[in-house]
């Protein structure tokens, strides 16, 4: 097929094989396929065992692609469309671990950007592994939901959410770990963001460095 040299099946199956996680991870691709000669369609199945651990794995990988991070440039990217762990395998360290080896094959087949979309916990996940939002705006919005995460969750009054906010100085990397797990009846910020009636998605990338 004309796009299976972007990336190979095999070298895609030998990423989830080597994962080091407290589970027995395996991987199955469902669907490989080529919608153009520039990018390659791949939805994937992540097992513990028998059990399922994600409601999606969605990977697109192109041959070139408009980076985001260097301004009129094309070259090699991997899309990550969708990828949710069920809930029981959430605060495993799992997504991380997957997102290390997937980084590890992309610098080996010369890939220079990751692009996905973040939501319910990935807003908080994703850019504490150096991903950066498309949009500076979007990160804006993400502080006003914990704004309203700390006002509703934790009943915090305004004077105490504006000394939180200014700690953070517009970085979400900055919110401090006890509102990032849950904590005695009070749950996470992620949680509580993934809980909402129409929680939005922001784009955000990586650079393969």
């Amino acid at each position: 097929m004309p796009c299976q040299n972007i990336f190979s099946n095999d070298a895609i199956n030998s990423i989830y094989s080597s994962v080091n996680t407290p589970i027995n991870l395996n991987s199955e691709i469902e669907i490989s396929i080529c919608e153009d000669v520039n990018c390659k369609n791949v939805k994937l199945k992540l097992r513990n065992g028998d059990n399922d651990i994600s409601k999606h794995c969605h990977r697109d990988y192109f041959r070139s692609f408009k980076l985001i991070g260097t301004e009129g440039a094309s070259d090699k990217v991997a899309s990550h469309k969708l990828f949710i762990l069920n809930d029981e395998y959430m605060n495993m360290g799992i997504a991380k671990s997957i997102h290390d080896k997937e980084l590890e094959a992309y610098r080996t087949y010369g890939f220079k950007e990751i692009h996905l979309d973040a939501a319910s916990y990935g807003i908080v996940v994703w850019p504490r592994l150096f991903f950066k939002f498309n949009d500076e705006k979007d990160e804006k919005e993400v502080i006003r939901e914990f704004h309203k995460y700390l006002s509703n969750e934790w009943h915090y009054e305004r004077n105490s959410i504006e000394k939180i906010t200014k700690l953070l100085n517009g970085n979400i990397n900055k919110i401090p770990t006890k509102f990032l797990k849950k904590t005695g009846d009070k749950i996470s910020f992620g949680e509580w963001f993934h809980k909402l009636d129409s929680p939005r998605v922001f784009s955000m990338y990586k650079v393969v460095a």
